[in-house]
């Protein structure tokens, strides 16, 4: 799976439990489970345009949206990859949003998931917060080096 928009209407509940909500619903959280075109270990959220052009969903793709979700090329232009570039928001307690497909390993639809709930510490014991940023028109998730997100969503952590 490419960079794909695997959610919208996107929002985020900060430690200090302020909520920052991203953009409207031309705004899509994408993920590349590969790292191919963004790292690994970070959600992108930002301006989207859905295409009308269908592609051909790969295995991760397809436990992501299912088998019978009709996927679209679409566009976004990327913001900078450079972390330093970007402005810290704080630690997030939890995101919010609507998972896109018609089935997967889960179903489409309202979603929400918690972070640094056992107080931001990896296996190691080494401290790794859930971080958001802001550049923009863009907001960046950064989740520790270990995180996992694949077809069940944000499954760690």
């Amino acid at each position: 799976m490419k960079l794909a928009a695997i959610g919208d209407r996107v929002w985020f509940q900060m430690m200090d439990d302020r909520a920052v909500y991203a953009g409207d619903e031309t705004h899509a959280l994408l993920y590349d489970q590969e790292g191919a075109y963004w790292p690994k270990c970070s959600a992108l959220v930002g301006p989207y345009v859905q295409g009308a052009r269908a592609v051909h969903p790969d295995r991760a793709a397809r436990k992501w949206f299912g088998d019978r979700y009709e996927l679209r090329a679409g566009h976004m232009t990327l913001p900078a990859r450079r972390l330093a570039l970007w402005k810290p928001l704080g630690s997030v307690r939890r995101i919010f949003y609507s998972r896109r497909g018609v089935g997967g390993q889960k179903p489409a639809g309202a979603k929400q998931h918690p972070f640094n709930q056992s107080g931001g510490f990896d296996l190691s014991g080494a401290k790794s917060p859930v971080m958001l940023y802001v550049r923009g028109l863009f907001l960046r998730l950064e989740l520790p080096r270990w995180c996992v997100v694949d077809g069940r969503g944000f499954a760690r952590p």
